[in-house]
């Protein structure tokens, strides 16, 4: 299935807000600890909060999840021009079905103002569900029933806010192994 989905190309244009303050890391990596052996865990140099899912940096323009090179750069000039940090809050840890998570709230409107002005860019967002700001912790191993990690991850739902200011960039992921590298 992902190799239809790839269909040849392999690196895709993300902009994300990197986490790297070190009260945020330090609870991405204890909720890790918890579900150690459960999940395949995101690098925390890889920690970051998705602003935007651009498309394929790689295919020939033809499937409509590919990202030409103009409107990469006019995303990415958007991205420049707006220079300001975007405050968030790191809170306590959530789940998706296929991944447990950070929650991130927005504390004011610049991360939906920005997202707006993307849209208006570039309306072709990869995106299959709501966007909903969070920190993946990993992805849970493809063979483990979620109830009884979910359980294990209850003491950790309610924990206080981290607030932090953070600033876009762009990234490229690899299709085929998940890596994130920032640009």
């Amino acid at each position: 299935m992902r190799e239809q989905w790839r269909a040849g190309r392999r690196h895709y244009a993300v902009w994300a807000l990197p986490v790297v303050a070190p009260a945020a890391l330090e609870r991405a990596a204890l909720v890790q600890q918890v579900l150690a052996g459960d999940i395949q865990v995101q690098p925390l140099e890889q920690a970051h909060i998705t602003l935007w899912v651009g498309g394929f940096v790689d295919g020939d323009g033809t499937r409509n999840d590919d990202l030409d090179g103009e409107t990469r750069a006019a995303i990415q000039g958007r991205i420049q021009a707006w220079g300001q940090p975007i405050p968030v809050e790191i809170g306590g840890v959530s789940s998706f079905l296929s991944c447990p998570f950070l929650e991130a709230r927005a504390l004011g409107s610049e991360l939906h103002v920005l997202r707006e002005e993307i849209e208006s860019i570039h309306p072709k967002e990869i995106r299959f569900s709501e966007y909903v700001p969070h920190l993946t912790l990993g992805v849970y191993s493809a063979n483990e029933a979620t109830g009884p990690l979910i359980e294990r991850l209850l003491p950790y739902r309610d924990l206080p806010p981290i607030r932090l200011q953070l600033q876009a960039r762009e990234a490229r992921v690899d299709a085929q192994t998940g890596r994130l590298s920032w640009l």
